[in-house]
């Protein structure tokens, strides 16, 4: 039995993700639907009472659905 090769585990992974950010950019419905996403996650840290800059902060770091 072959042994777990990471670097070509790892290598796969970025090509699907690369794969994943080509078509979102070339997908206006799919990109406004994570903007909108981004959105309400901000929107609700502020209204859970989270600090303007605290909600940027957590919302520009969070995943997009569908990317992990």
């Amino acid at each position: 039995m072959a042994g777990f090769d990471m670097q070509k585990a790892m290598k796969a992974s970025s090509d699907a993700l690369e794969a994943y950010m080509v078509n979102l950019a070339g997908s206006k419905r799919i990109a406004e639907a994570h903007a909108k996403y981004i959105r309400a996650l901000y929107e609700g840290l502020i209204r859970v009472g989270f600090s303007a800059d605290e909600a940027v902060r957590i919302a520009s770091g969070a995943p997009l659905p569908g990317t992990r």
